[in-house]
């Protein structure tokens, strides 16, 4: 059953608009702009139904808020006016509006609009998820080929250099670890912009979204954590992340892969926009039935316009900070968090602090 959000403040229109779809679409009804917005970010509907002239945003103003968020914007729209000035069907139009409907229509008049809408969004939702998973099958072969024969060429010249005298090879070796190292870290770079694909791919239907939820989950031992921030410091050469922990030795209702990259997200964070000096804490708790991980470092820090702003390929006064990266770890840790049916939480003091905290459910409860 299709999902429709109504946002109508008249109840008698209201109650009316619900009687002729409820036994034909799974309706949901906001009686004003503010709870229109809220209730479509938590359902996702197929469709929604908006008057114009309403409290608190008008059906104009939640266009244009659904306009700038990617989840929402596809969403098919259907105004609903007593207006039928040609201007103000315009400025509807001009927003992206699917359709407009001038009070009184008929019942025939309105199941015909949403009929053709659904079915319009399903052609072009069909058509994405396509090209998508095209895009996403046949990207990794075609850059990781190139990318093979980059790191394993270098490494062939590295160890045949190694039996050359220090100072006539000094320059191809230098040349070649750069060579070498920056094919490593464009794998890198690959594989988390094709979980991002993954992930939206996942977010885009709501059926992917509910399976990747429910699939059995080996279960974790927490010990990867302990072990993935020791990994981490050698990497870096640092010591600067530190463990603190009142943890019982139990088991993560998570997938060993969805934990690491979790877990190796915030700790590249955390590393990149922390003070170079600073140390980072890292403190696990499992006394409750969840495991909270939490990340503080010492640094830059987040306004809140920043943290309800996270999202892929979101990067913050880069022209103020030279920084590397492409702004999809937090989303990328955001969403597998969600998925795991988890919690995660963000708190910061620009120019002193942030906190992350990631919450887990655990295998023993």
């Amino acid at each position: 059953m299709k999902k429709i959000v109504l946002i109508e403040d008249d109840v008698t229109l209201s109650q009316n608009l619900i009687e002729i779809l409820q036994d034909e679409f799974d309706i949901d009804h906001a009686s004003n702009g503010q709870q229109g917005v809220e209730l479509v970010k938590a359902q996702l509907p197929d469709l929604v139904i908006s008057d114009i002239l309403m409290p608190e945003f008008t059906g104009h103003e939640i266009k244009r808020i659904f306009n700038a968020d990617p989840l929402l914007s596809t969403i098919p729209f259907i105004f609903l006016t007593a207006k039928a000035d040609k201007k103000d069907i315009r400025k509807g139009m001009d927003l992206g509006a699917d359709d407009y409907l001038t009070k009184p229509f008929t019942r025939e008049e309105l199941l015909n609009s949403i009929h053709s809408r659904i079915k319009k969004s399903e052609i072009f939702k069909k058509h994405n998820s396509e090209l998508t998973k095209s895009i996403a099958m046949a990207l990794p072969h075609e850059l990781n080929n190139p990318l093979i024969s980059i790191i394993g060429y270098s490494e062939i010249i590295l160890e045949q250099v190694n039996r050359c005298k220090f100072n006539e090879c000094s320059d191809i070796v230098t040349s070649t670890q750069i060579i070498n190292s920056a094919g490593r870290e464009l794998s890198e770079i690959l594989k988390r912009y094709l979980l991002v694909v993954k992930l939206q791919m996942i977010y885009s239907d709501v059926n992917e979204k509910k399976k990747y939820s429910e699939r059995i989950k080996e279960p974790t031992d927490l010990k990867i954590i302990y072990e993935l921030i020791d990994a981490a410091n050698r990497k870096h050469s640092t010591n600067r992340i530190v463990l603190e922990h009142n943890a019982k030795n139990i088991q993560l209702a998570i997938s060993e892969e969805d934990l690491t990259i979790i877990i190796n997200e915030l700790l590249d964070n955390s590393l990149k926009f922390s003070d170079n000096e600073s140390k980072i804490i890292v403190y696990v708790n499992s006394e409750n039935k969840n495991c909270e991980v939490e990340f503080k470092n010492f640094g830059r820090g987040m306004t809140e316009e920043q943290i309800s702003n996270i999202g892929f390929f979101q990067q913050f006064e880069r022209e103020k900070f030279e920084q590397k990266g492409s702004g999809v770890g937090l989303a990328i840790v955001q969403k597998l968090i969600e998925l795991n049916e988890g919690c995660f939480d963000i708190k910061s003091e620009p120019g002193y602090e942030t906190v992350v905290t990631v919450s887990i459910p655990t295998k023993n409860y």
